[in-house]
């Protein structure tokens, strides 16, 4: 009798936990996969804005410094001796629509950019020298000096002290243009360390507002994810950007941590 009394109770209390448990289970693996499906989409998400991201920079860092580069052109070409009237106004034309290009540029930069959490890749370029060459041929007085040997400079190095002079330059023809720049890179042992400075601008610019800082808060990313300083400022009534960059890997992981 007491075994067939504790059967009728305890078995239909042991079949309806069980029930119940699988039930359990059954909506806590649901909520799982859901949760997991959210994760993967907020992944997603975050490669997609890290890509925009990327394409902003690269915009600012490429085009920028090329419609800069026409408009310095295009204002040493209006102010050629012996030019055509037609001739100079079409000039200051293809000035006016640069600036107004960079400007329209800092706009969608605006619209596109986020913060990467990773280091954007690099579009294969030029090397400091031919920067510089071709800053000189467009018009800007730029000098280049480099004291000791590169030697063999990690390849994310090498991106970013491209980038910090490519912005620099572009700079300088966009907010002081006919000013004196100086560019210089130098190598030791355990840093390479680059600068580029210019004096006053012989007349005043009127300051644009779109994209502003940008640039700047470009390179520091830039240069703070290979494990380098950066920094910039007013110097001698003109203007400077500085980086230093550690080259051996113990440093690098020392600056980096």
């Amino acid at each position: 009798f007491v075994a067939v009394v504790a059967g009728a109770v305890v078995l239909p209390w042991f079949v309806g936990r069980f029930c119940r448990q699988y039930r359990e289970l059954v909506r806590a693996g649901w909520e799982r996969a859901a949760r997991l499906e959210r994760e993967r989409r907020l992944i997603a998400e975050q490669a997609r804005l890290r890509e925009r991201a990327r394409i902003a920079q690269d915009m600012h860092d490429v085009l920028g410094h090329e419609l800069s580069l026409i408009a310095l052109s295009a204002g040493a070409l209006k102010l050629a001796p012996g030019l055509a009237d037609g001739h100079r106004e079409a000039a200051r034309d293809i000035r006016a629509r640069a600036a107004a290009a960079v400007d329209r540029l800092g706009e969608v930069i605006g619209v596109l950019r986020q913060e990467p959490d990773g280091a954007p890749p690099e579009p294969g370029g030029a090397g400091v020298a031919e920067l510089v060459e071709r800053a000189s041929a467009s018009g800007l007085t730029v000098r280049l000096r480099t004291d000791g040997e590169p030697g063999e400079l990690p390849s994310d190095v090498e991106r970013a002290v491209h980038r910090v002079v490519q912005e620099a330059l572009t700079n300088v023809a966009k907010h002081a243009p006919g000013a004196e720049a100086a560019v210089r890179v130098r190598h030791t042992a355990e840093k390479t360390e680059v600068r580029v400075a210019n004096g006053p601008a012989p007349t005043a610019v009127a300051v644009r507002s779109g994209g502003a800082g940008f640039g700047l808060i470009g390179l520091d990313e830039r240069v703070g994810l290979v494990g380098g300083t950066f920094g910039y400022g007013l110097e001698s009534g003109g203007f400077a950007v500085r980086a230093t960059f550690p080259r051996t890997p113990a440093a690098r992981r020392a600056a980096q941590a």
